[in-house]
């Protein structure tokens, strides 16, 4: 059950779409530099870096919206539909959204590209010269205003909002404003979630003070033969340290760090 909690849970897919995403991102910006994205000779190439760059943004937004229908699933299912839990975790995103213009935005940016125009991403890039004359190349994307204020897929208010703006904004700054925003509301939904989860944190560190601090990977044998002899078999979970390490550091209603 930690390790659902700690290291399997909803928050781990939103972790995993960034680090695609900063993957396709640096890789772009190694092929521009090496001259392996020619726009002007080879568009079709260009075009099929600027596809990859477009999906991986569209693939991170929509982890930002998996993860809190799957909260909202996994408190109801816990807690009840319109619980005061349900209710609470409502409040927690909603004042996300409300506060944090880096998660509205990529939220809105979702419903556009998914539903209207994946080109509401504008891609631009610039190439310099580094201090050693290395060629050093970086992409940027941005949520295309004009898009955006035209995109029946939008509220009112958010339309409105892009409409004001005197630039496009960039995903790359976005990105930067939501990340501790976003996770902070995660640890208080994992409260909201699991409230007290004293026991079962207890149990975990029973099972770490058998190993006696001894340095190593501390695991659950699920099978082995009773003789070492051909065809031997052993099967076991390992616990990650970052369960460990939450089990003996878990207060009830506090934060840990690193979940």
């Amino acid at each position: 059950m930690l390790h659902d909690i700690v290291v399997a849970n909803v928050f781990t897919y939103v972790q995993g779409s960034l680090k695609v995403f900063e993957t396709v991102w640096k890789g772009a910006n190694a092929a521009l530099a090496s001259k392996e994205i020619r726009p002007n000779t080879d568009p079709r190439g260009a075009t099929l870096w600027n596809t990859q760059l477009r999906a991986a943004a569209l693939s991170l937004c929509m982890s930002l919206v998996y993860h809190q229908e799957q909260t909202y699933q996994d408190v109801c299912d816990r807690h009840g539909t319109d619980s005061q839990a349900h209710q609470t975790a409502k409040a927690v995103f909603g004042q996300l959204y409300d506060s944090c213009r880096g998660y509205r935005y990529l939220y809105g940016l979702r419903n556009v590209m998914v539903h209207d125009k994946m080109d509401a991403i504008a891609l631009s890039a610039e190439i310099t010269r580094g201090d050693s004359g290395q060629t050093v190349a970086m992409y940027d994307l941005l949520i295309d205003r004009s898009v955006m204020v035209e995109s029946p897929k939008l509220n009112r208010n958010l339309r409105d909002e892009f409409a004001a703006l005197d630039e496009n904004p960039s995903l790359l700054e976005l990105l930067h404003e939501v990340a501790q925003r976003f996770v902070d509301a995660n640890r208080e939904l994992r409260d909201i979630t699991h409230p007290d989860l004293t026991q079962v944190c207890q149990t975990v560190v029973e099972f770490d003070d058998l190993f006696d601090e001894r340095p190593g990977t501390r695991a659950l044998v699920h099978e082995q033969s009773p003789q070492v002899i051909a065809g031997f078999r052993f099967s076991y979970t390992g616990v990650p340290p970052e369960v460990i390490h939450f089990a003996r550091t878990y207060q009830p209603g506090s934060s840990v760090d690193g979940v």
